[in-house]
């Protein structure tokens, strides 16, 4: 824990270089809004959901009475209706707390957020089911949105040489379900939107992203009476926790001291 929050006092100096504003929500999502986003259409592998049981003293009673199978699963019984989603990213509240505003003047805001999402296969830091992003989004024209991620990938590359990390910044696309025939991968393929930082060649332990205008025509959010533009940087840190560790060891001061301030 203490590694973690060394790593997160770095993302929120870098934050702090827009004035972001700090904020919090709980890492339930509406289901209702997340599907405004096409998540589950796009998604449906790596969902996880909170179910209750179907509150009714016979479905109670049903499970109640033999409620764990053999293999150590829970035999669910009727469950009641699911109108919400685990968290599976830190900035999604973020744009549905903003539905409907007109955005004053350029947006910069910061979490860390417990997220969630279905691994098929897990490996301690670098693969969890649930696992702490912390994001720092943009929302204004576009060329302020650009020259912030730009400015973040500057901010992470200078940071990688100085200490000598193997992470690279590649282009990616997201993982989604049914790729080829789905459009939303189809337009990661044709604009670089979305870049990774991998460590090793192997492990995505960040990501720079430019969403252009489509979190805004969702929630219906726009800046200064236009559309409004959003881009975001999000640091996984269980996943920087284990490039780091396998880079300088678990001993804390056989690490650099990146530190806040001391990263420029």
């Amino acid at each position: 824990m203490q590694l973690a929050n060394r790593l997160d006092r770095l993302f929120t100096h870098w934050a702090s270089k827009f004035a972001a504003e700090q904020r919090q929500y709980t890492p339930l999502v509406s289901v209702e809004e997340l599907h405004k986003l096409e998540y589950f259409t796009s998604f449906p592998h790596q969902a996880i959901f909170p179910v209750a049981l179907a509150e009714n003293d016979e479905n109670l009673n049903r499970f109640a009475d033999d409620p764990v199978s053999a293999g150590g699963s829970l035999k669910l019984a009727d469950t009641a209706p699911v109108h919400h989603c685990l968290a599976p990213a830190a900035c999604f509240p973020v744009y549905m707390s903003l539905s409907g505003e007109d955005l004053p003047a350029t947006a910069f805001i910061t979490l860390r957020s417990l997220c969630f999402r279905k691994e098929r296969q897990q490996q301690p830091l670098a693969r969890q089911t649930t696992f702490n992003m912390r994001e720092v989004v943009c929302l204004g024209r576009q060329a302020e949105v650009k020259e912030f991620l730009q400015t973040f990938r500057q901010i992470v590359e200078t940071f990688f040489q100085r200490w000598s990390l193997p992470v690279r910044l590649e282009r990616a696309t997201d993982p989604f379900f049914n790729a080829p025939t789905n459009r939303k991968y189809i337009m990661q393929k044709i604009a670089p939107l979305k870049h990774e930082m991998v460590y090793n060649g192997e492990l995505a332990i960040g990501s720079i992203n430019f969403h252009q205008n489509s979190f805004g025509d969702t929630f219906d959010i726009s800046y200064r009476g236009e559309a409004v533009y959003s881009g975001c940087v999000a640091f996984g840190i269980e996943r920087w926790l284990f490039a780091l560790l396998d880079c300088f060891g678990t001993d804390a001061r056989d690490w650099p001291e990146f530190d806040d301030t001391a990263t420029g």
